[in-house]
């Protein structure tokens, strides 16, 4: 069970089935689409996001998502300065979105513990490369559940999301999931948060992928990629610039991070 919902996580970090059906009031737009195009804002890659939101409803996300994820974890990392500002920039000009999405009994300090107590090691995890195969982690990752479920695009998305909320979890054999991959990920988060990893979740993971899975051991194929430089704040964009992106671009930037974040809380 948590080894499939650590997968299914991933591939709900894109946002994008909840995007494609989210209204959003104008401030809020206005809001992200600065965000999007913000100096500050290239650690997280979010421009990159056009390749997933433009891509056909049936068209398999995996890469654009790749192409996402390398961009991010070559940019050097956020730093807790800039992800204080971008929790403060959205929930100020989002305020009446967040209520109606479930966040609006979290205050803006809040969500910025979390982020910030959370972004090092989603970064860490999303950052993974398995050099047998010269391929990121979570790429792996998706192909390896886009074999099991079928094509993993815009309507599949959706329907997973309208699974997930419903309390199903589609059936992905254990040999898709335990992989060295998502051993080290599970090694990441077991050092990060160990108050995370009980007793009972590490018997649970034992029992579906084998003792060798949690023995703490990282497999030699599997390198971290993120770049170790500390991003410099930059100055704002143009208004110019900010009215030419999509608003399905930044919300889905914003959505990533929420989804990812949401592994941990």
């Amino acid at each position: 069970m948590f080894a499939k919902r650590a997968v299914l996580f991933s591939i709900l970090a894109t946002g994008v089935g909840l995007a494609q059906s989210i209204s959003l009031s104008a401030g809020c737009q206005s809001t992200l689409a600065s965000l999007v195009v913000s100096p500050n804002s290239a650690c997280l890659n979010p421009q990159a996001l056009v390749g997933i939101v433009t891509a056909d409803d049936n068209a398999s996300l995996v890469n654009p998502i790749d192409n996402w994820l390398s961009g991010q974890c070559s940019q050097p990392q956020c730093t807790n300065e800039t992800l204080a500002n971008i929790v403060s920039t959205v929930t100020a000009g989002c305020q009446s979105d967040l209520q109606s999405l479930g966040f609006g009994n979290l205050s803006a300090d809040e969500i910025t513990n979390v982020v910030q107590m959370a972004y090092p090691t989603v970064r860490k995890v999303a950052c993974l490369s398995n050099q047998s195969n010269n391929t990121l982690c979570v790429t792996e990752t998706l192909n390896n559940v886009q074999s099991s479920v079928g094509t993993l695009s815009k309507t599949e998305l959706q329907s997973l999301v309208s699974q997930i909320s419903g309390g199903q979890l589609p059936d992905i054999p254990s040999s898709t999931l335990c992989t060295d991959c998502t051993k080290e990920g599970f090694n990441i988060v077991k050092t990060d948060f160990p108050s995370l990893v009980t007793s009972n979740i590490e018997g649970v993971v034992t029992n579906e992928c084998s003792a060798d899975f949690v023995d703490g051991s990282t497999p030699s194929n599997i390198e971290q990629t993120a770049n170790t430089a500390t991003a410099t704040p930059a100055g704002n964009a143009s208004g110019s610039t900010m009215a030419s992106l999509p608003v399905g671009i930044a919300f889905s930037a914003i959505l990533t991070l929420t989804s990812a974040f949401a592994l941990f809380v």
